[in-house]
């Protein structure tokens, strides 16, 4: 189409041309030496555009030998660049398929590409750390300069030393990307892990209920991290009352009614004695459901100073008015009369968890030894070998299990 177009075009240019020439009677004198050439104005005009036409290619035909080296350079300019981003897609390729190897082999060329060199060296970076060849990996990384790739060099700086099980080296490289404005679901990742390894609980704790709200971690590995770090912090003991419900005040509305983490954070209170704020998350949990990792808490509960036993005693009557098969609420008030010797009410509770059709094997046990101890205490031998049989049965059915 456009070639019929273009044909068009100079088909009327020709004819509109040789029309007005009809009309063009002038001539052109030219005198050199003792030469006279006669040329019609039309001949001339011909004879000039022609030479025009003649000049201008030969002109273009020395510009193009002049940048023939330049466009000779810029071709292989060109097959580097394709050749560079080729290998460096399918180094990428074998780094994620685990080919280590390979995929540092496939990057050498794009390392001494500069367009692709600090991608690459990020690549051989990963790559090498993979072979646990340190000393190579950090030279690689040594070697990336842009700016542009300063943060990803950081990143996997970090994630580096956290593998090394270096986690100071690590939370500085973190501090030092946060102060840039890095707050990247990674970063904060690679900082959770990094509390972890130097046992810093209290913030391993932060980050794992901020990443589960942010849908980063599952739920199931979040909750694991948080229990694992609650525990910890209570083995450790390094903390206080506005640590801990500064952490719980954090955890979403769900995480606040799951019984594993108020017994936890009950437990901490109770070995703070703060009964204000223990007392709080006993009343929520309670409200919910009477969940059992809380019943079992209420005797240690009672034990801090301040606390009422009888006030405790007469809540597990009213739940056990609400359920009165349940065996931790018949054990958490043997273990109220217990604390208190009333020795008679206590043997009935501890029995009344043996009769129970859903009894914990571990429950069981407790029981057990708590009826010998109170039996060794009133001085009845024979009931008290009675629960000492019963417990080396228990215990050793429990060994045998193992």
């Amino acid at each position: 189409m456009r070639f019929i177009i273009w044909l068009i075009v100079l088909s009327i240019g020709a004819v509109t041309t040789a029309w007005l020439m009809r009309y063009n009677t002038g001539h052109v004198v030219l005198f050199w030496n003792i030469h006279r050439i006669d040329l019609s104005l039309n001949m001339a005009l011909i004879l000039f555009v022609m030479c025009s036409g003649i000049l201008f290619i030969i002109l273009r035909l020395i510009n193009e030998l002049i940048n023939l080296p330049l466009k000779a350079q810029a071709y292989r300019q060109r097959s580097k660049s394709l050749r560079a981003s080729t290998d460096l897609a399918m180094s990428i390729d074998h780094l994620f398929a685990g080919r280590f190897s390979k995929a540092i082999k496939l990057a050498h060329f794009p390392v001494n590409f500069p367009e692709t060199s600090n991608i690459a060296l990020l690549i051989v970076a990963q790559a090498q750390h993979q072979l646990k060849n340190n000393v190579l990996r950090d030279e690689a990384l040594e070697k990336i300069k842009e700016p542009q790739h300063l943060q990803a060099k950081l990143i996997l700086q970090a994630q580096f030393l956290v593998d090394d099980r270096q986690p100071h080296g690590a939370l500085q490289i973190i501090h030092q990307l946060q102060e840039k404005g890095a707050r990247q679901f990674l970063v904060q990742s690679i900082a959770m892990r990094a509390h972890q390894i130097s046992k810093n609980w209290l913030e391993m704790v932060r980050l794992a209920n901020n990443l589960k709200k942010r849908n980063y971690l599952s739920p199931l590995l979040a909750n694991a991290r948080i229990l694992e770090g609650l525990n910890q912090l209570l083995i450790t003991k390094q903390f206080t009352s506005q640590d801990l419900m500064k952490q719980w005040q954090e955890l979403s509305p769900l995480d606040r009614q799951n019984p594993a983490l108020m017994r936890l954070f009950i437990k901490g209170f109770i070995h703070l004695k703060d009964l204000v704020n223990a007392k709080k998350i006993f009343d929520l949990g309670f409200a919910i459901k009477i969940f059992p990792e809380l019943v079992l808490l209420i005797p240690s509960y009672s034990k801090i100073p301040g606390a009422i036993a009888n006030d405790s005693i007469l809540l597990v009557e009213k739940f056990l008015k609400q359920d009165l098969a349940n065996p931790y609420l018949h054990f958490a008030m043997g273990e109220l009369c217990y604390a208190q010797k009333l020795w008679g009410k206590a043997i009935a509770s501890y029995d009344s968890v043996h009769t129970s059709p859903h009894i914990d094997p571990d429950l069981k046990a407790q029981s057990h030894f708590r009826l010998f101890s109170i039996y060794e205490e009133i001085e009845n031998a024979q009931q008290s070998a009675v629960h000492q049989n019963a417990l080396i049965q228990l215990l050793s059915h429990k060994i045998h299990v193992e």
